[in-house]
C-alpha cells in the first residue's frame, strides 16, 4: 500500500515489484483471501485480486460519499480497513463503514464524479456525472436544493447499468453567502441521498477570482539529510511580486486523515512543479515544536508555514479548525489572485491549475 495505490513485491524482494494506481490517497490495505486484498484510500475503497504473477486487477471499488445527517453532509474519509470474511469494515472521519464484496447483487449503485462545487461571485456552472455501477436499474426521484441562485437539472432520472446521467449545478450569482446542499436521492439501497456541498459569494472563504489575503510568518524546512531544521519568514504577496504562481494546501498533523494526504502531494507537487511556481505547506493550529516533532518523524521535505496562531488558516482563508479535514488547498496567480480552491488532492487536477495559471 503506497499514497497514490499498492505495490506488489515478489518474494519480499525490494528489486521484484509491480505498482498499481488507485483513486484515492491509500492508507491501508488486509488481506481478504490467498489472492485478494482490501484497499481503503482517502475517499474510496478497493478489493483487489493479485495472480500468482503478482499482476493486480480491481475487482470492486466503492466511493465513500459525503452522507446527509440533518442538514449537514458527514465526511467520509477511510483511515483503516478490517476484513472479517467476506465483510470490510472501514473506519472513517467521523463514521464507521461496512461494505460487502456483493458479486451476484442486482442492486444499482449510485457514483457521483465530485460533492463539491464552488463558485465565485460570477454566475458559473458546475457539472457532475452520476453513474450506475450497479447490476440494477438507478432511478433517480428527486435531486434538491433549496438555496437562492442555485438550480440543479439533471438530463435523465432513470439509468441503467453501467450508464451515467450529467447533473448541472447551476449558480446565477444571485444569492449571497450560499453555503447549501444539493441533494440526490435514489434507490440505491446504501446511498439513498448523496449530497453535493455548494459554495457560492461567502463572504469570509476566499473563492476563485478573488484576490488572495497577504500574509506572512516564520516557516520551517526539515533538512533530512543533515537532520537539520531551517528556519525562514516567508511572505504570500513576495512570490506574487517574484511572478511566481503560489500552491499551498492547508493542513494539520492533529489531523490523522491528513499526513497521508500531505505526505502523497510531496513527489506530485513538491519535486515536479514547472519553473515559476512554489509549493509550501501551512500547518493550522499548531505549537511550532509540535509541527517540528512531526516532520522529525515523517518525512515531508517541503517548506511549511507556522500558523500556530490560525490567523491564516481559521481567519484569512476561512479554514475551520475542526470539521472537514485538509479541506482547502489554492492556487494563486502571479497577479496575487485565485484561480482554483481545492478540497482535498487530487495530483492531476492541482497540476493542470498550476499549469493553467503559469
Amino acid at each position: 500500500m503506497a499514497g497514490q495505490g499498492i505495490t506488489v513485491y515478489e518474494e519480499w524482494s525490494a528489486a521484484q515489484r509491480n505498482t498499481y494506481p488507485l483513486p484515492g490517497v491509500c492508507v491501508d490495505v488486509e488481506r481478504m483471501s490467498d489472492e485478494r486484498v482490501a484497499v481503503a484510500c482517502r475517499g474510496w475503497v478497493h478489493v483487489v485480486e493479485v495472480n500468482a504473477l503478482g499482476i493486480a486487477t480491481v475487482l470492486a471499488s466503492a466511493r465513500m460519499h459525503r452522507r446527509l445527517d440533518g442538514s449537514d453532509a458527514s465526511v467520509h474519509i477511510a483511515s483503516h480497513v478490517h476484513v472479517d470474511g467476506d465483510t470490510l469494515y472501514v473506519s472513517g472521519w467521523d463514521h464507521l463503514d461496512v461494505y460487502r464484496l456483493a458479486e451476484t447483487s442486482t442492486d444499482p449503485d449510485i457514483h457521483v464524479s465530485a460533492q463539491r462545487a464552488h463558485f465565485g461571485s460570477p454566475p458559473g456552472v458546475a457539472w457532475f456525472l452520476v453513474e450506475n455501477a450497479g447490476q440494477g436499474t438507478l432511478e433517480i426521484s428527486e435531486v434538491t436544493c433549496t438555496a437562492t441562485g442555485i438550480t440543479c437539472p439533471i438530463d435523465a432520472t432513470t439509468i441503467p447499468p453501467g450508464g451515467s446521467a450529467t447533473l448541472r449545478v447551476v449558480s446565477d450569482g444571485s444569492g449571497d453567502d450560499v453555503e447549501a446542499l444539493v441533494g440526490i436521492v435514489s434507490n440505491d439501497p446504501d446511498d439513498p441521498e448523496v449530497p453535493v456541498i455548494v459554495l457560492a459569494a461567502l463572504a469570509d472563504a476566499v473563492d476563485p477570482l478573488e484576490e488572495a489575503p497577504d500574509f506572512t510568518g516564520p516557516t520551517v524546512l526539515r533538512d533530512y539529510d543533515a537532520g537539520t531544521f531551517t528556519d525562514a519568514t516567508l511572505t504570500l504577496s513576495e512570490i506574487d511580486t517574484a511572478g511566481e504562481v503560489a500552491h499551498f494546501a492547508i493542513f494539520g498533523t492533529w489531523c490523522p486523515a491528513c499526513m497521508p494526504v500531505v505526505v502523497a502531494m510531496e513527489p506530485d507537487v513538491g519535486d515536479v512543479l514547472p519553473t515559476g511556481a512554489r509549493f509550501f505547506l501551512v500547518a493550522q493550529g499548531e505549537p511550532d515544536s509540535v509541527v517540528e516533532h512531526v516532520l522529525e518523524k515523517i518525512r515531508i521535505p517541503v517548506e511549511v508555514f507556522l500558523d500556530g496562531d490560525e490567523s491564516v488558516g481559521a481567519g484569512l482563508y476561512d479554514q475551520p479548525r475542526v470539521g472537514v479535514p485538509f479541506g482547502r488547498a489554492y492556487v494563486i496567480d502571479s497577479d496575487g489572485f485565485v484561480t482554483d480552491v481545492f478540497a482535498g488532492y487530487a495530483p492531476d487536477d492541482v497540476n493542470d491549475a498550476i499549469d493553467d495559471a503559469l
